[in-house]
């Protein structure tokens, strides 16, 4: 091999040498620098929708608690399971830990739940302090975790 390789012209050598250097830095490029850039990409616009996310809910919630709640005077965990019901909701857990309300569905909508945590809101004076959404299998499905406390 050596010899085959000594038998070679000046030019030759030089074209194999530099071959040796630039495929390999190719297929470093292509096959690991590339992915690993567009992973970066997407988690960065991810990143960024997830706090476009944050900025409307805080902005939701400090409209919720700038504008005149309805006064309803009956207790949270009465007005939670009451608005779930009414919107068709099974709540899987409904907890207290003092002034919140640790509340879980298993499965619903994402619009249905974007629809009852708005009720919450803008009718029974709820605000969410904490919210967890997970993607189920099914199309559209989500499971939702969130504590909830009055607006007052």
């Amino acid at each position: 091999m050596i010899s085959a390789f000594a038998s070679l012209s000046r030019r030759e050598r030089l074209l194999i040498g530099l071959a040796a250097v630039v495929l390999p830095a190719a297929l470093i490029w292509q096959m690991l620098w590339k992915p690993l850039e567009a992973e970066r990409a997407a988690t960065a616009a991810e990143i960024a929708r997830l706090d476009a996310l944050i900025h409307v809910a805080a902005q939701a919630n400090t409209t919720a608690s700038q504008d005149s709640a309805p006064v309803d005077t009956r207790p949270p965990s009465q007005r939670i399971t009451q608005s779930a019901a009414a919107a068709g909701i099974a709540l899987t857990r409904l907890e207290p830990e003092g002034r919140q309300f640790r509340v879980a569905v298993s499965e619903l909508q994402f619009d249905d739940a974007l629809q009852w945590i708005a009720a919450l809101r803008d009718e029974h004076g709820l605000k969410v302090a904490e919210l967890d959404m997970a993607r189920r299998l099914t199309p559209g499905a989500v499971t939702l975790t969130l504590a909830l406390e009055p607006l007052q």
